[in-house]
């Protein structure tokens, strides 16, 4: 079981007295047009430490429909009488619209006929943790009473939660043995370095720091990165898991590094010959069909989490080695149950995932489609151009995808099949990864030079 805080912490908390006159709202702020945090719980349970959940009216553009997510996202953990139909302030304050709901909100959730009971509620610990990160980050960034800057300013928006990695001192554990140059990549959750080994230069790695309290606010407290790189090693097609450090607010997660991802092989070379995206398409199935054995699913399937080993041993260019499935940031344990929450990279999400219409295995299954039809059309099908999150999943929900005229004559008619059974808006009617394993545009997969 997850340790919980209780909601009385909250009450003691001096950040939060400093803050607000009501703790029990204890951001007591709203961010207009954009989503906010809060935390529900179960009406008279008192040891489930509650889901987290972004509201907004873009999100769900009626009240009704956030309780109907509320109560799909109940299901797989708290027993239910009925639907949810009613919640409640953690102090007793009813809430009828999405207007009610504050930053940092902790609601008690009712099912019909249930009166709201206060049996001492406890707080998952994660978003206890948020909460505490966000009020100090408020602190800090205060505007000076009475200013226009009052007015204007937003303290929560997502760049501030960029990880203030200059002042973050790396861990000894990681210093000792690696030679860390400067980030590669820096993001909300996320910064990954890159270095060498002390002792032998040609060894390479990653390492990623990772914002705890981010990833369980960004997975609604599934985050299980390290635990299914453990899982899932010793699989050629599946990136190597060195070691790892934990502190009280970052994980350090080091990993090997190859040579490239496929996002930058194929800015290289425009698009693949065929024979290359057949050895693609091997090593990446395989290593798929072995994460959803273990009943894993990917969720962030893409070229950029593909990554390239190149062979250098012969005369001529260097030669695709293997590829290696990498990023289990927004990975999960599947339990069985379809499961309904929303993430990913937006161009590559599946329909049913977009649509909260409850998902499986077959949402990575989409993603490989994706990028099946990036390497041989060097474009993706659905809303190329746009970068509009919104934009794009009304694309993929309602719109069909089509080869360009340019690509399909010369696309092999066996890999126009292959795309067109992995983009199939019906889930039910997609290929498995054993079966992408099996089709005929990968029966005679050879390596390819570059």
């Amino acid at each position: 079981m997850k340790r919980t805080t209780s909601i009385q912490n909250i009450k003691n908390t001096a950040a939060l007295q400093r803050q607000h006159t009501d703790s029990l709202c204890p951001l007591a702020h709203r961010l207009p047009g954009k989503a906010l945090r809060a935390c529900f719980l179960r009406n008279m349970d008192q040891h489930f430490g509650g889901i987290s959940l972004a509201v907004s009216k873009k999100r769900y553009q009626e009240f009704k429909a956030l309780l109907e997510a509320i109560t799909v996202a109940f299901r797989p953990h708290v027993v239910l009488k009925s639907a949810i139909t009613r919640v409640y302030r953690i102090n007793g304050t009813p809430l009828h619209s999405i207007d009610d709901f504050y930053e940092g909100d902790i609601v008690v959730c009712c099912c019909q006929y249930e009166p709201y009971v206060d049996v001492g509620y406890n707080v998952n610990q994660h978003y206890m943790q948020l909460l505490g990160s966000l009020i100090r980050m408020r602190e800090k960034c205060a505007p000076v009473e009475g200013s226009e800057e009052e007015a204007d300013n937003e303290c929560f928006n997502d760049n501030e939660l960029v990880i203030d990695y200059e002042n973050c001192k790396l861990p000894q554990a990681i210093l000792l043995y690696i030679n860390v140059e400067k980030p590669i990549w820096v993001h909300k959750s996320t910064v990954i370095f890159q270095g060498s080994g002390r002792a032998r230069s040609d060894k390479h790695y990653i390492i990623k720091m990772v914002n705890k309290e981010h990833m369980f606010t960004r997975t609604n407290g599934t985050y299980f990165e390290i635990e299914i790189l453990r899982q899932l090693q010793d699989h050629t097609n599946i990136i190597d898991l060195i070691y790892t450090v934990e502190q009280c607010k970052y994980i350090y997660i080091v990993i090997e590094r190859l040579d490239c991802d496929l996002f930058e092989l194929l800015q290289s070379k425009t698009v693949f010959p065929e024979t290359l995206v057949k050895k693609v398409m091997k090593d990446v199935t395989r290593g798929l069909a072995y994460i959803h054995g273990c009943q894993i699913i990917h969720r962030d399937l893409k070229l950029d989490n593909l990554l390239v080993q190149f062979d250098f041993s012969g005369p001529l260019e260097p030669w695709v080695a293997a590829i290696k499935i990498s990023d289990f940031g927004l990975a999960t344990q599947y339990k069985g149950r379809e499961l309904y929450q929303c993430c990913g990279t937006p161009h590559y999400m599946a329909p049913e995932l977009i649509s909260y219409a409850g998902y499986d295995f077959s949402v990575d299954l989409w993603s490989l489609g994706i990028t099946l039809f990036y390497m041989l059309c060097s474009r993706l099908p659905f809303a190329h151009s746009e970068s509009n999150t919104n934009i794009v999943q009304e694309c993929i929900r309602k719109s069909h995808h089509e080869i360009p005229s340019e690509c399909k004559s010369k696309m092999s008619p066996y890999a126009q099949q292959l795309i067109n059974s992995l983009l199939v808006k019906m889930p039910q009617h997609r290929l498995s990864a054993i079966e992408v394993c099996q089709h005929p545009f990968l029966l005679d997969s050879r390596g390819d030079s570059l």
